[in-house]
């Protein structure tokens, strides 16, 4: 039903605004949900990095974050979690450095 009001004119339909905008706007937009993540998952993104001596805005070694990964989880992991539910992003996760090649 959804198609064909949308492929008449509007003076064709003889229902109601309401009624015509409810089927229309139906399932539009699909409900979300937001799985949280845990402790363990993020131990392991960590343990899969990389481990170089380079590091990046936070100057912390990618070495030293594997070696500490069984700490620095549980905290990690409750922010990464709040953040969509709260909204608000810190303002030095937002920071990025681009490099462009030379």
């Amino acid at each position: 039903m959804q198609t064909t009001l949308l492929l008449k004119p509007l003076s064709v339909i003889r229902i109601s605004f309401p009624i015509f905008f409810k089927h229309v706007f139906q399932n539009l937009f699909p409900s979300t949900e937001c799985n949280c993540t845990t402790t363990k998952e993020t131990e392991s993104v960590i343990k899969s990095f990389k481990p170089l001596d380079s590091f990046g805005y936070d100057e912390v070694p990618t070495k030293k974050l594997k070696l500490c990964s069984n700490v620095i989880s549980c905290p990690l992991n409750y922010i990464c979690n709040r953040t969509p539910f709260n909204g608000v992003l810190s303002s030095k996760l937002k920071y990025a450095i681009y490099k462009t090649p030379i």
